[in-house]
């Protein structure tokens, strides 16, 4: 699948991290890897919205992604100034089960 690469432009990096959609006071929504919620710079047009009572993911369509307490891998790269600061690729889904 090809992906369009972190902010600022280029191919996806092959980089990747998984762990669970949290609310994040930085980036709004954030990833706790399990070591840690590393905070996230989403894409253009992705960030946190509500679904009724619920903290959601949505795409730049608008169109919900993922809620928070689902597990997605993130594939990206850290951002050189931040290394706690994670940059996708989108588009950012939510992994297959494995089956």
């Amino acid at each position: 699948m090809a992906r369009d690469g972190p902010p600022g432009g280029g191919p996806c990096p092959s980089g990747s991290i998984e762990g669970v959609l949290v609310p994040d006071e930085t980036s709004g929504l954030g990833l706790d890897t399990g070591s840690g919620v590393r905070d996230v710079h989403w894409p253009p047009g992705y960030g946190a919205g509500r679904s009724g009572a619920d903290v959601v993911l949505l795409d730049e369509t608008g169109s919900l992604v993922a809620h928070v307490g689902d597990r997605l891998v993130l594939h990206g790269e850290a951002a050189t100034w931040d290394a706690n600061l994670w940059q996708p690729c989108r588009p950012v889904v939510l992994p297959r089960a494995s089956g």
